[in-house]
């Protein structure tokens, strides 16, 4: 009966919350009728170690479908620990034990939907947290994983994969679809991605990964990985390449091998090194480092001048003063004229008729 009556205030409340979120906030609907079982988690939401105290932000739980597994509504606390922040109450739900399930935060104050670095498996009438202890949720950044490949036992029943493929193969149809679709690691069928470290700040960062496989190299040192030595006097005595232990000096003295730990001076902010920075600020319109572009007056890079007929070329001619004209005052003084006509002996068109 409580919980239930928790549930009815929690949906009442939420109602009028989501009235006063900010338009461009996310479109996530909770759906209490759809799962039959709950839990409850009250958060406390960090970015960078500072708490997102805004009453508009929204916390809201995903199944690994991206289905929503319930939304949140805020808590301003008023006494204990936590007083003066805003914390979250969100409702999970599942049909079973088990679920396994992700957060997003929405920031009011950015506008920004943001990762949540942990993560939740469900339990049936779980309780997490409070408004004193409210369980700690960080925002992160995410990265795309690549999608999972494992055999489907249930696609070839009543076979599993290994007596399917034995007993027929991978290309064999079954229920419509080569049984390699139901068993693609049995077949060997998994497809290939191009997965690295896609952490910019790490020093084995894969600028060209399409996937995130988390395999990152922080890049800091650990001295006590190379004791009675320091990564320094270790790396000057035998080099980073040198074996150590299980591995090599520089598995534990990332910072000081990585080049691309190296920090370097960049003035421009543009993620170039100034020593390899082709220019050190910026290209101007005409490809000039630092310049100051087309000229005053001028119509082009190489300073030509439009003088009525288009950059750089030739201004108005003739005697009609036209861009490209070549035209003269003929002997009648008409611009452009033919002079006097075949036949007549003067502009007036008379003729000689033998007196003059």
């Amino acid at each position: 009966m409580v919980q239930s009556l928790k549930f009815l205030f929690n949906i009442v409340l939420l109602a009028v919350c989501t009235q006063f979120v900010f338009a461009e906030a996310p479109d996530w609907q909770d759906d209490p009728g759809g799962y039959e079982f709950v839990a409850t988690m009250t958060a406390a939401v960090s970015d960078g170690g500072v708490q997102l105290s805004d009453t508009d932000d929204i916390l809201a739980a995903f199944d690994d479908a991206g289905n929503v597994r319930g939304t949140s509504f805020a808590l301003n606390v008023t006494f204990g620990p936590y007083a003066g922040t805003v914390v979250h109450e969100i409702t999970l739900r599942s049909n079973a034990a088990g679920d396994h399930m992700t957060f997003k935060f929405y920031d009011a104050s950015e506008d920004a939907v943001l990762d949540i670095s942990e993560d939740y498996t469900f339990a049936i009438n779980d309780i997490v947290g409070s408004m004193v202890a409210p369980h700690p949720l960080s925002a992160g950044v995410s990265y795309p994983e690549a999608p999972d490949c494992s055999d489907n036992d249930a696609g070839v029943a009543p076979f599993d994969c290994a007596s399917a493929v034995a007993s027929f193969g991978c290309d064999f149809a079954w229920g419509g679809a080569p049984i390699s679709d139901s068993c693609p690691v049995t077949c060997g069928s998994c497809p290939e991605y191009n997965e690295g470290c896609m952490d910019s700040s790490a020093a084995n960062y894969d600028e060209n990964a399409e996937y995130h496989d988390g395999d990152c190299l922080a890049c800091e040192d650990d001295d006590a990985g190379v004791a009675p030595f320091d990564c320094v006097s270790a790396i000057a005595s035998f080099g980073c390449d040198f074996a150590w232990g299980d591995g090599l000096i520089s598995d534990s003295c990332v910072a000081s091998c990585y080049e691309s730990c190296a920090s370097c001076d960049d003035a421009d902010a543009d993620g170039v090194c100034d020593d390899e920075d082709d220019c050190v600020g910026a290209f101007d319109e005409c490809g000039v480092c630092n310049g100051d572009g087309i000229a005053d007056g001028a119509c082009d890079c190489d300073g030509n001048v439009d003088a009525g007929c288009g950059c750089g070329e030739a201004g108005p001619s003739g005697c009609d003063n036209a861009c490209g004209s070549t035209a003269t005052v003929d002997e009648c003084g008409v611009c452009g004229g033919d002079g006097i006509a075949d036949g007549a002996c003067d502009c007036d068109g008379n003729v000689d008729a033998g007196c003059g």
